[in-house]
């Protein structure tokens, strides 16, 4: 079960010049706020999410329910860490694609 305190609360993470955010609702919908300081453009994404096990899955409603499902490595009460990792296999080459987040509150 995701910890009680993340949800509801908003968790930022800032990358130079970006912030993202991305807060958790009880009725299992979220709202992701990406803020791109260089261009001053902010977008917006909602979905649903669930957690079972160390699985984080977010389903984008509003891109064809586009779907990930995340690896969480860490969850307390002010941080949390998932990640990603694929591999794919195209004309006899493997390709590795790893991505983190780390958001705190």
């Amino acid at each position: 079960e995701m910890l009680r305190s993340l949800v509801g609360s908003e968790m930022c993470k800032e990358t130079g010049t970006n912030r993202y955010s991305i807060e958790f609702k009880e009725d299992g919908t979220y709202v992701e706020k990406d803020v791109y300081n260089s261009s001053g453009s902010t977008n917006y994404y909602h979905g649903t999410w669930s957690y079972s096990g160390n699985k984080l899955t977010l389903i984008d409603t509003e891109e064809d329910n586009y779907t990930e499902v995340w690896t969480v490595t860490t969850m307390t009460e002010n941080e949390l860490v998932y990640e990603l990792r694929e591999k794919e296999k195209e004309d006899g080459t493997t390709y590795e694609y790893y991505e983190q987040h780390a958001f705190t509150r």
